[in-house]
């Protein structure tokens, strides 16, 4: 309970943040990472969000009109990839305008660069030892009291 009122509480940081024009997003934690997959896992929110990336900023009845889902539908994703973090929005008029916030996006990357290299190194160590990666996790101490 206390990890997502934490998460709830940077999520809203960085909205204010970005209220004012800057952002500054080192990294991002497991918890995070998961979230931004899940979000961008549906297809048309991947669409809706590839769409605002391209564009640099769309306002919200031209994302509308470039899917093939209602205004309704349409609105609950950009809630939804908001929340994560990956989007901000500001009202010009009766109009809002929704942007990517990229270093949410660079964060999200470096943290799967990471988990890659992890990976090579775990590959690179079982190489090495000849073990296979099954091998190192079913690996237990010999038991000698018998």
């Amino acid at each position: 309970m206390g990890v997502e009122i934490e998460r709830k509480r940077a999520i809203c940081m960085c909205r204010e943040i970005l209220r004012f024009g800057t952002i500054v997003m080192k990294s991002i934690q497991e918890v995070d990472a998961l979230q931004i997959s899940r979000v961008l896992g549906d297809p048309v929110r991947f669409t809706i969000y590839r769409h605002i990336v391209e564009m640099n900023e769309m306002r919200c009845g031209d994302i509308c009109l470039d899917t093939p889902v209602r205004a309704s539908t349409v609105s609950h994703h950009l809630k939804v990839l908001s929340d994560a973090g990956l989007i901000g929005s500001r009202r010009i008029g009766q109009g809002v305008y929704y942007r990517v916030v990229l270093e949410r996006l660079e964060a999200y990357l470096r943290y799967l660069r990471r988990l890659t290299q992890v990976g090579r190194a775990s590959r690179s160590y079982s190489r090495a030892t000849g073990a296979h990666a099954g091998d190192l996790q079913r690996a237990r101490p010999a038991d000698n009291t018998r």
